[in-house]
């Protein structure tokens, strides 16, 4: 599992964090909390994940040292690409990751809801349930 504190968007004059635990193998988001870049965030998404009988990936922030013990945890940038690529794919998905913009609120509950709305379409299983009706529109 790869753990994650990045895509940060700005919400009223303050910086808020995006963390994401992302299952490289599964290629999916297994859970991610919003907030700073501390130790109580990280809290809370590890208690979302569970620590038992996981291995971290992470970004050598000092905070995930004090957080997940040492033979769970392999920090570095070496294996980041698969997480890279899941970012890329959220920003190309959701303009409030991109940049500023008029269009979008970025109040935090939005943002939240975009998410989870956006995970849930990516699988197919969910996706191909509302795929019809859309396109009834278009006929």
């Amino acid at each position: 599992m790869r753990l994650v504190a990045g895509s940060a968007a700005q919400l009223k004059k303050r910086w808020v964090v995006r963390w994401r635990a992302y299952d490289p193998v599964a290629r999916r988001t297994l859970a991610w909390e919003l907030g700073g870049r501390d130790d109580a965030t990280c809290r809370r998404l590890l208690d979302k994940v569970g620590i038992e009988g996981r291995i971290f990936l992470t970004d050598d922030w000092e905070g995930f040292h004090r957080l997940i013990p040492a033979g769970q945890l392999f920090t570095g940038k070496d294996l980041t690409f698969p997480i890279e690529q899941d970012n890329s794919n959220i920003r190309h998905y959701l303009a409030r990751f991109r940049r500023r913009s008029k269009v979008t609120s970025r109040a935090r509950h939005m943002v939240d809801s975009s998410l989870r709305l956006l995970h849930h379409l990516m699988r197919p299983e969910n996706f191909l349930l509302h795929r019809d009706q859309f396109l009834s529109i278009f006929a």
